[in-house]
């Protein structure tokens, strides 16, 4: 197996699991798809190495979109006027963690010296 379908693997589980999670994504309204696309982006962007937990979060922003969308919540409810505050509190909550960790470290590491 090549080393990018093991990360894939990794990262989302198999093959039929991932499909599953970009259909989901591609059945979203028109308005909630793009919010969630976008927000899908940005987020990607400070994922772990292994992106196993921002996956996680996705799927569950991802379970939160679908019902907002079957109850015909506006989608400004759900994230509020400010998208990106909502996607970076996401970020926070997930990347934040391993940053905290890689920070604490690095600070351990040069207290040393």
């Amino acid at each position: 197996m090549s080393d990018f379908k093991a990360l894939i693997k990794k990262v989302v589980g198999d093959k039929k699991e991932y499909k599953e999670y970009k259909r989901r994504i591609a059945a979203l309204p028109a308005e909630y798809r793009q919010v969630f696309q976008e927000i899908e982006k940005y987020a990607w962007h400070f994922s772990d190495h292994s992106g196993a937990n921002m996956f996680n979060a996705l799927t569950d922003l991802l379970d939160l979109f679908e019902e907002g969308a079957a109850n015909g919540t506006p989608i400004k409810n759900i994230t509020g006027e400010k998208v990106g505050d909502f996607a970076e509190t996401i970020v926070n909550e997930v990347a934040g963690k391993w940053t905290d960790k890689q920070k604490e470290k690095l600070n351990h590491q040069f207290s040393k010296q």
